[in-house]
């Protein structure tokens, strides 16, 4: 809203489009919650040459090793399992579960089901999208259908309604106070707009 301007879907269009379908970028703007612009807004004092779509050069360079001739659907499998599980869900999981002495596996992630999984033809591997039909057929054939027809479902804290509410004070003293953002790099005038725009909706 208002002082930030819309930085999710479909205001990302323009930079999707001005990436050239490289897909280490286009995936890296999926992800992001920030636009580049106001990025730059944000922490002005970073050296933005040295990084590419939010990440250093030398780890957009692995990535890009990593996925170079492979197929597409193959190639989003391993930015996933680099990025995104591996590093937020992951973290995030052990820091809930270690919270409340719960030990969490994952066998899923097993290097060699990984390992193995990336050997298999990406026809088979994904298709049909969205059904995970290799893995019903191979492991989870005993289970109920109904278990995977259902619309995909993700779960949330409800962080926004504690920040709009509860610690509405507190938020808003810390994410005004310009000296605490300059501390870490952050201009105290983008992160107090931001704020304002988040509690506004």
């Amino acid at each position: 809203p208002g002082e930030v301007g819309p930085q999710m879907a479909w205001a990302k269009l323009g930079e999707m489009l001005g990436v050239r379908g490289r897909l280490l970028d286009l995936y890296q703007l999926s992800y992001a919650l920030f636009l580049p612009g106001f990025l730059r807004q944000l922490a002005p004092g970073l050296d933005w040459s040295q990084t590419r779509t939010g990440l250093p050069r030398e780890r957009a360079d692995d990535l890009e090793a990593a996925i170079a001739g492979s197929p597409t659907l193959h190639a989003v499998s391993t930015l996933e399992l680099a990025s995104f599980i591996g590093e937020r869900l992951l973290p995030d999981t052990d820091a809930a579960s270690m919270a409340v002495s719960v030990e969490v596996r994952v066998p899923l992630l097993d290097h060699r089901v990984i390992e193995t999984l990336a050997g298999i033809d990406p026809a088979r591997r994904f298709g049909p999208l969205g059904r995970k039909q290799l893995l019903r057929d191979l492991a989870l054939d005993q289970l109920d259908p109904r278990l995977f027809e259902r619309p995909k479902q993700g779960f949330e804290f409800p962080i926004g309604g504690w920040i709009r509410q509860e610690l509405r004070a507190e938020i808003d003293a810390l994410l005004t106070h310009r000296a605490a953002s300059a501390s870490i790099g952050l201009d105290g005038d983008a992160v107090a707009r931001l704020w304002r725009a988040y509690a506004a909706g």
